[in-house]
C-alpha cells in the first residue's frame, strides 16, 4: 500500500520558510537587544549632533566662511547614522549568526535540508528576514531625519537616500561575513569571534594605511569603512555599490556551499574556487566604466573625485568663447620682465594653452593682460597675483 502524497503548501516553500525564520529570530533575545541599544545610540548621536551643529551655526553668524561649509549631511545625518554603523558592526552580525548557528547546534539543519526545496530557497528565506530586520532597525535613524525636518531643518532627501544605501551595502557585506563564519564554525561563539575579527581588521587596515602609499594604500581602498566613507560624503559610486553587492553575494554563496552537509569536501573546494573566480571577474568588469553621481546640495563631486574632475573642464569650457582674458597684477617692487606667463598658466588645468600677453603699467605696478588662443582646452578666467 503506497503512502499518501503530502500536499504542497500554497505559494511555494518560500512562504513557509519565511514565517519559520521570523519565529526563530523573534524567539531569541539578540533581536530585541539590537533594537533597544540602537534606539539609545541613535537618540544620543542625534542630540550630540544637534548640539554641535548649533554651536557651529552661532559661529557662522560672525564668519561667513564657516557658513559655507555647514551642511546637515555632515553635521547631523552622518553622526546620527553613525549609530547604525556601530549596530551593523557589533550587533547585527549576532542576529545573522543565529539564523545558521542555532540550526547547526540543534540539528534542525539536517531536517531542513531534507525538505522538498533547494538550499537556495532556504538561504533566500533567511536573507528576506534579515533584510526586514535591518529595515526595521533603520526606522530609528529615519525618525531622527523626520524630527530634524519637522523642527525646520533642511533635508536633502537624495543625500539621505544615498547615505542609507551606503549603510545597507555595508550591512550586506557584514551579513555575508557572519553567515560564512557561522557556516564554517562549530558554535555561535566562534562564529561571532571570526566575524568581529574580520570587521575590526578593516579598521586596523585603514589605520595602518593612513599617510602611507603603495600596496598598503591600495588594500585600504577595499576596506568596508572606505566603502561607507564615499556614501557619507554624498557621492554615489557604481564601482563601490557593485563591488559591495558582488562581495556580499560571494560570501553568502560560500556560506550556502559550506553549510550543505550533502556534498563532499572536494566538491565544496572546487565550487568555492569557481565562485571566487567569477566574483573577481565581475568586480573587474564593474570597475572598467565607473559612474559617479553627486547627491549633495553643494556639488562636491569635483573636489572629492579628482580623477573625474580632471576631464570635466574640457567639456565645460569647450563651448565658451575662445578668447578669455586672464589678468595678473604685479606689485610695484616686481620686475616688469617677471614671468607672468608661468604665473598664469600654472593656475590652468590640463596642458598649458598658448598665451599672448599685453603689458600695461598701473599705479600699483605692472598689469599683464593675457588673451588666450583658440587652443584653450581648460581653465576658467582667473585673477592672480605674483611677486607680492
Amino acid at each position: 500500500m503506497s503512502s499518501p502524497e503530502i500536499p504542497q503548501p500554497r505559494g511555494g516553500p518560500l512562504l513557509v520558510l519565511v514565517p519559520k525564520e521570523w519565529r526563530d529570530i523573534l524567539a531569541g533575545h539578540t533581536l530585541w537587544a539590537l533594537f533597544l541599544l540602537l534606539s539609545a545610540l541613535v537618540g544620543y548621536s542625534y542630540t550630540q549632533a544637534i548640539s554641535l551643529y548649533g554651536e557651529a551655526s552661532k559661529l557662522a553668524q560672525q564668519l561667513p566662511e564657516v557658513a559655507r561649509s555647514l551642511s546637515p549631511l555632515d553635521g547631523v545625518f552622518v553622526p546620527t547614522f553613525g549609530a547604525l554603523y556601530l549596530a551593523n558592526t557589533f550587533l547585527f552580525p549576532f542576529v545573522a549568526i543565529r539564523t545558521v548557528a542555532r540550526e547547526k547546534q540543534t540539528g534542525s539543519l539536517k531536517l531542513l535540508l531534507q525538505l522538498p526545496c533547494s538550499l537556495t530557497t532556504v538561504v533566500t528565506a533567511k536573507l528576506f528576514v534579515l533584510l526586514a530586520v535591518w529595515l526595521i532597525a533603520a526606522v530609528s535613524c529615519l525618525s531622527a531625519v523626520a524630527l530634524w525636518s519637522l523642527s525646520g531643518g533642511h533635508v536633502g532627501w537624495a543625500e539621505v537616500a544615498n547615505l542609507l544605501l551606503g549603510h545597507l551595502l555595508y550591512a550586506a557585506v557584514v551579513v555575508g561575513i557572519a553567515l560564512l563564519a557561522a557556516a564554517l564554525a562549530e558554535s555561535s561563539a566562534t562564529a561571532a569571534i571570526l566575524t568581529l575579527a574580520a570587521t575590526l581588521a578593516f579598521w586596523v587596515l585603514d589605520f595602518a594605511a593612513a599617510g602611507e602609499g603603495g600596496l598598503l594604500k591600495n588594500l585600504s581602498n577595499l576596506s568596508l569603512t572606505t566603502l561607507l566613507r564615499g556614501f557619507e560624503q554624498g557621492v554615489f559610486s557604481s564601482t563601490a555599490a557593485l563591488g559591495a553587492l558582488i562581495a556580499s553575494a560571494l560570501l553568502i554563496s560560500l556560506a550556502g556551499i559550506w553549510v550543505d552537509l550533502r556534498i563532499t569536501l572536494a566538491r565544496k573546494l572546487v565550487t568555492s574556487s569557481l565562485a571566487v573566480v567569477l566574483a573577481v571577474g565581475l568586480a573587474a568588469g564593474a570597475a572598467i566604466r565607473p559612474v559617479y553621481v553627486d547627491t549633495t546640495q553643494d556639488a562636491r563631486l569635483p573636489m572629492r573625485q579628482p580623477s573625474q574632475a580632471s576631464t570635466s573642464p574640457c567639456r565645460c569650457w569647450s563651448g565658451l568663447h575662445p578668447r578669455i582674458p586672464v589678468t595678473s597684477t604685479l606689485s610695484a617692487r616686481s620686475c616688469p620682465s617677471c614671468d607672468a606667463r608661468f604665473a598664469i598658466s600654472s593656475l590652468l588645468r590640463n596642458p598649458k594653452p598658448d598665451l599672448a600677453f599685453l603689458r600695461t603699467q598701473t599705479a600699483t605696478g605692472w598689469s599683464f593682460i593675457s588673451m588666450t588662443a583658440s587652443k584653450l582646452r581648460a581653465g576658467p578666467p582667473v585673477r592672480a597675483r605674483c611677486c607680492p
